[in-house]
């Protein structure tokens, strides 16, 4: 079969573990729409309780920028 070929891909979780929140807003942007509260979080303009949403929505994006299923 002369159209066959494999392709071999590697994530590199230590790297993608040190990137910064701008770094992963950044990354997710590329994708997708963010969110008002990522966008008012990224301007500094949210609650201390609104930070917490928006750094565990930004761990959850995180992860799913590692995980390649």
């Amino acid at each position: 079969m002369s159209n066959l070929y494999h392709l071999v891909l590697r994530v590199d979780n230590e790297k993608a573990t040190l990137w910064s929140e701008e770094e992963v807003i950044q990354r997710w942007q590329q994708l997708f729409n963010l969110p008002v509260l990522i966008v008012r979080h990224r301007d500094q303009q949210t609650t201390s309780a609104e930070n917490n949403v928006a750094k565990q929505i930004i761990n959850q994006w995180r992860e799913r920028l590692m995980d390649l299923s």
